[in-house]
């Protein structure tokens, strides 16, 4: 996972007292800051993650923010930014969105050409595999917008932009960003995103970036990609880039939602880099993709109304530009084949996949059924089969605490309304080794503007053999414009470690400001205990907190008709550490523009 682990680095000794200086003047601010109310500086709707945050947590399966990763979260907020007409777009471009299940998909487009436009939230929860809890979580990411409405303008020819800069400064490093988008209406749509991290000295080299043209049909065509792209198909035992999420913690966690093809609008550059297209023909979906550094292959895939059956299949070479301009027949690192489906039956859900790599013949296989046992619960079932000679290279099944390889693993979940239980059996054949591991969590308390939640995860490793326990708690309270939350978490491993924070927030119209201090300590490395930071949208943080020490920030920001401002301050420092470690502050910056 790409984590922020900027703040659990550590200096040397010899920087220590090229800093005091910055920090004794930082600490001034911050504290200042925290004492003095701040003009509101953002909107709402440009907070980033926490504006939508339960439902992306009810969409995804997942129980607290620290499990998301980047690439899903940079999704989200593109789709909140500019919400998903689904209206007018085709099949391809539903699934490559990542919001929709290819069940929803299905029955979305079986009502579109049977009853017409659907025009508003209260008619998408009637129809089949949606319902008021996944429509209220989808409805932020969601445009209802009808072109055939009686008197609605054509929206064909509307051209749109977005442009992002953003600069940065944490410790010795500094770091940079720009991303520009633009699109006409839903035909095609223009894409570049780049980024800098650099030391004490600011360089504009970038250390990742992706861009992309892509072209939207309407009948046959679903899109054509040149650039950087991600291909996502089936349970992601074949074929699956970027990051996969290895959590079961819910039922909802069990299964993977296929995208086939996406552009990849990453500052990391994690798509690949490359031609693919995708093509509709009824109930059939046809995609062809060739990577410059990647797979070459297609995917063939049917949708029913109650399910999809498809098969993907594809060849890979490390350095296929070199390898196909010399002289060496080992043209292909490997190969793989995959057959996988997925069906919604009276509301019971079924999946498999089955994998082989060429010419090795491993033989991969992972699956499970999602069904329900009354009103508001749920059980979940998953096996998987991951051999040790089966390359884990461009795959990110479900799994629990390998790639996909060398496990052989069950899981069961169990949810009632707010609460949720899980447990994740694995045994690594090759290493003789095993790993058990519990998640329980839920609400205590909903009760007008309060509400509390827990999260308890326990994981015990034969080869250590260690044990690792953490229990969290959140308070929140929300009145009007005003917010107030706090966390108290407990972590056991070889020590005890523990992290509490508080946080006061304000929303207003088209502003908002945030303040927030942590205090931790965590004298183990094993111990280290994540925690969610608002960072600027589209940007995704969740540094480690190793030490003894506290934190300070603010975070604020404003919202125009075009255009918006974000802003951040932080303070780390480590005043009850044995061995001195050095502190670090830092600002960072974000303005976008629209039109």
């Amino acid at each position: 996972m790409q984590k922020v682990f900027a703040r659990a680095s550590s200096s040397g000794l010899s920087s220590r007292q090229k800093q005091t200086d910055t920090m004794k003047r930082w600490r001034y601010f911050l504290w200042g800051l925290l004492a003095v109310p701040l003009p509101a500086l953002a909107q709402s709707e440009t907070a980033g993650l926490e504006a939508a945050v339960e439902e992306i947590l009810t969409l995804t399966g997942e129980t607290d923010v620290e499990s998301l990763d980047v690439s899903l979260v940079e999704r989200f907020a593109h789709f909140r930014a500019h919400p998903l007409r689904i209206n007018d777009l085709s099949r391809s471009r539903l699934l490559s969105s990542g919001l929709l299940t290819p069940y929803q998909v299905a029955t979305l487009l079986d009502y579109r050409s049977s009853q017409g436009d659907i025009l508003s939230a209260g008619e998408l929860e009637l129809i089949d595999g949606f319902g008021p809890a996944q429509t209220r979580a989808l409805a932020p990411f969601l445009s209802f917008a009808s072109d055939r409405l009686p008197g609605a303008e054509y929206q064909e020819s509307r051209f749109g932009g977005e442009v992002t800069l953003r600069g940065g400064w944490m410790g010795d490093s500094y770091n940079t960003g720009l991303r520009l988008n633009l699109s006409r209406t839903d035909r095609w749509e223009i894409g570049l995103a780049a980024r800098t991290q650099t030391g004490e000295t600011l360089s504009l080299k970038p250390s990742g970036r992706s861009a992309f043209i892509a072209y939207y049909g309407r009948r046959h065509l679903g899109q054509l990609i040149i650039g950087d792209f991600n291909a996502r198909f089936g349970q992601g035992l074949a074929l699956w880039n970027g990051f996969g999420l290895s959590g079961v913690a819910t039922p909802a966690a069990f299964i993977r939602r296929p995208t086939g093809l996406s552009v990849s609008r990453s500052y990391a550059g994690s798509g690949w880099r490359g031609l693919a297209s995708d093509w509709n023909f009824g109930r059939w979906t046809v995609t062809a993709f060739s990577a410059l550094h990647g797979p070459t292959g297609g995917n063939v895939a049917w949708f029913g109304r109650y399910g999809q059956v498809s098969a993907t299949g594809f060849v890979r070479s490390e350095d296929w530009v070199r390898r196909m301009s010399s002289d060496t027949t080992d043209v292909f690192s490997y190969a793989r084949v995959a057959l996988d489906a997925r069906f919604c039956l009276r509301g019971v859900d079924l999946f498999a996949e089955v994998a082989r790599d060429l010419p090795g013949g491993s033989v991969a296989a992972v699956g499970g059924l999602i069904f329900p046992v009354g009103d508001g619960r749920r059980m979940a079932l998953l096996v998987r089969h991951y051999p040790t000679a089966y390359n884990a290279q461009d795959a990110a099944a479900v799994r629990s605490s390998t790639k996909v390889s060398d496990e052989e693993g069950a899981a069961i979940a169990w949810e009632n309304r707010s609460q949720s239980l899980s447990l994740d059996a694995a045994w690594h054949p090759s290493k003789q080794q095993g790993q058990f591991k519990l998640v329980a969590n839920g609400t205590l308390l909903a009760r007008g503007p309060w509400t509390w939640k827990y999260r308890f995860t326990g994981r015990y490793r034969s080869a250590e053999p260690r044990l690792r326990a953490d229990l969290r708690t959140d308070l929140a309270w929300t009145q009007g414009v005003w917010t107030l939350d706090g966390r108290t978490e407990l972590c056991y491993s070889q020590k005890t470690a523990f992290l509490v924070y508080a946080e006061a927030g304000r929303k207003s119209g088209n502003h908002f400001v945030w303040l927030r201090g942590t205090a931790f300590r965590v004298d183990d490395w094993e111990s280290r205990i994540y925690a969610y930071e608002r960072n600027a949208p589209g940007t995704f943080s969740v540094p480690s907190y190793y030490g003894r020490g506290y934190s300070l920030a603010v975070y604020a920001g404003r919202k125009g008709r075009h255009w918006s401002v974000w802003f951040q301050g932080s303070l780390l420092a480590y005043p009850w550490m044995e061995k001195q470690k050095p502190g670090k502050a830092g600002l960072r910056l974000q303005v976008t523009g629209t039109w």
